[in-house]
């Protein structure tokens, strides 16, 4: 198995098993991770984050539909499913879990050194998300 699929399916299986310990373990201890939700920089900001996502869905499972890669940059499609039931931190303030379901279609890059993430950034649309949730027009 190649580098970057070693990493995604890594992720995979950290994310969807809400493992924040294996899941910072993927990256690398100065790295930055990137969404419309915020930006986390170091490992642990990085758990904390996922920590508070995994929080406000607690079945949350990211799937990797499509990706390449080239060297140590890799591409990638996903899709988010998960059920809103816990506190969910936006910009307006916290939203307690509305019981709805979502599904979160996106695509994210990956910058990897030494066999770990150095940065990542994710592209979804947000408001779609929050739509999803009742929250916003």
């Amino acid at each position: 198995m190649d580098e970057a699929a070693g990493v995604l399916q890594q992720y995979q299986a950290a994310w969807n098993d809400q493992d924040g310990e294996r899941f910072a373990a993927l990256y690398h201890p100065d790295a930055e991770r990137a969404s419309p939700l915020g930006t986390a920089r170091g490992r642990a900001a990085i758990r904390e984050a996922a920590a508070r996502l995994w929080r406000a869905a607690p079945d949350s499972r990211v799937a990797f539909t499509q990706w390449a890669a080239n060297g140590s940059v890799v591409l990638y499609e996903f899709t988010d499913d998960g059920t809103h039931t816990g506190p969910l931190a936006t910009a307006a303030g916290e939203v307690m879990g509305s019981g709805r379901p979502f599904r979160i279609e996106g695509a994210g890059v990956l910058a990897l050194r030494e066999g770990r993430i150095a940065a990542e950034r994710l592209y979804f649309d947000p408001g779609a998300f929050l739509r999803q949730l009742g929250i916003g027009s």
